[in-house]
């Protein structure tokens, strides 16, 4: 038993040892709806016609000018996400999702993967759900492609499966694709 055990912590130490950083490239076309759920895409919730993204480096993406909420919802939001792996022609789920049946009672936690992005929201924009008509501005927004401290092998073609519901139906749909590229020893991407 206790070979056993020294085994899996030796394991772990060399994972941990082997660690790698990656960057998630998205291509200007990477965010699109889901099939069959065109009228559930960003446009759907926000006027995006004041906003723009360009990629600043390797691992940054700035975002300028602001984007305006356009529904009324006063219900909970249920947020799924999944992510999947192109391989072989087809994309094959992956072990990593992320499940909120309230993700505005999480919106703002300091542990969520998304709260380098909403914690610099003016305070007039942090209700959630948002009102109609709530703005969000972007100045020199500068938003990470960076992921930390992954097992070596996953680089590949992936994408995020964005799902919001309310109760059970699915109001947004979005799959953000793009490909994961390792970091090299000099902070450069490979690839």
């Amino acid at each position: 038993m206790f070979t056993v055990q020294l085994c899996t912590v030796l394991i772990g130490i060399l994972n941990i040892a082997e660690a790698l950083d990656y960057n998630f490239l998205v291509p200007e076309e990477g965010a699109v709806a889901c099939d069959g759920s065109e009228d559930k895409f960003l446009d759907a919730f926000f006027d995006l016609s004041n906003i723009n993204w360009k990629y600043f480096d390797d691992e940054t993406i700035i975002l300028n000018g602001y984007v305006t909420y356009l529904k009324e919802i006063d219900a909970s939001l249920h947020l799924h996400i999944q992510v999947q792996r192109y391989d072989s022609g087809r994309w094959i789920e992956t072990p990593y999702q992320n499940d909120r049946q309230d993700v505005c009672t999480t919106l703002f936690d300091k542990n969520e993967m998304w709260y380098e992005f909403v914690k610099e929201l003016e305070e007039n924009s942090k209700s959630c759900p948002p009102e109609k008509g709530t703005r969000y501005d972007f100045k020199e927004k500068k938003v990470s492609t960076l992921i930390k401290d992954l097992p070596p092998g996953l680089d590949g073609t992936y994408r995020a499966l964005i799902k919001l519901f309310i109760a059970d139906d699915l109001i947004f749909c979005m799959n953000v694709e793009g490909d994961l590229v390792k970091k090299s020893v000099d902070n450069k991407t490979i690839g």
